[in-house]
């Protein structure tokens, strides 16, 4: 579901919990929803239910290119192909705008993400695992 859709609670909410943090609404409405590099086409959440379980997220700006800013999926949940989904729904929009690749970068250690981005192509570069892929 895109961000305009989920409201700012459960977004701050999956957000907290995905970080293993309390929630601050007006720290996560600042970071968020008011950045001029926010786009909620391109900020995605999954459910089960009525719980969000996941979120990505893909940053317009500052950098040259969108970048994946953050994706996670709950650890009870992990394991099913949401990752993936969430991934693919977050890019979806900027192919559909012509805009040609997204960035994103994750600590090769951080094992879940690392099987994500070398699944979508990624390469490990000076321990760093590192995603350039065609939106």
């Amino acid at each position: 579901m895109t961000a305009d859709r989920v409201g700012l609670d459960r977004l701050a909410r999956i957000d907290a919990d995905l970080r293993g943090r309390e929630v601050d609404l007006e720290w996560f409405r600042r970071e968020t929803v008011d950045s001029p590099y926010f786009d909620p086409l391109t900020y995605r959440v999954a459910f089960d239910g009525e719980r969000a379980v996941g979120m990505a997220r893909v940053w317009l700006g500052p950098r040259p290119r969108p970048h994946l800013g953050a994706i996670g999926v709950l650890p009870a949940h992990r394991r099913r192909g949401i990752g993936r989904a969430l991934l693919a729904a977050a890019v979806a929009p900027l192919a559909a705008r012509g805009v040609p690749a997204v960035t994103a970068v994750a600590d090769s250690t951080d094992a879940a993400s690392d099987a994500l981005f070398k699944a979508a192509g990624a390469d490990v570069v000076d321990g760093w695992t590192e995603l350039h892929r065609t939106a």
